[in-house]
């Protein structure tokens, strides 16, 4: 595993949000401020009611090459493939 990162491998990473607009931010930068930065954060979102899709969308117009957001029939394929 070492051997793939160090040669420049992207990291998956796949998350699964309600309502956590008192985490998320936090979450969400620290993976932004990573030394490592070759990944790409999926967010499948369970219909938050609080801001929680705003802030996650905040991050994918800021870094859209880093974070996507994934519909439920999205996260099912990329949960089967990974």
């Amino acid at each position: 595993w070492e051997k793939n990162i160090m040669n420049g491998d992207k990291v998956a990473v796949v998350l699964a949000t309600y309502n956590s607009e008192k985490y998320i931010d936090q979450l969400l930068q620290s993976l932004v401020e990573q030394t490592y930065d070759e990944f790409i954060c999926y967010i499948h979102d369970d219909e938050s009611r609080d801001n929680t899709k705003v802030i996650i969308n905040d991050y994918k117009l800021k870094y859209p090459e880093k974070f996507k957001i994934l519909e439920y029939d999205k996260l099912c394929y990329v949960l089967r493939s990974r």
